[in-house]
């Protein structure tokens, strides 16, 4: 249980990590560097 607990919460960190990149990704493109 502890394990899948852990494991959804690596996830769910990595989603929106990569979520925020892409925001910054995004704006950053719009900025034109």
């Amino acid at each position: 249980m502890t394990n899948a607990v852990s494991n959804a919460i690596i996830n769910l960190r990595c989603a929106v990590y990569s979520r925020v990149m892409d925001v910054y990704n995004s704006k950053y493109n719009e900025r034109g560097l």
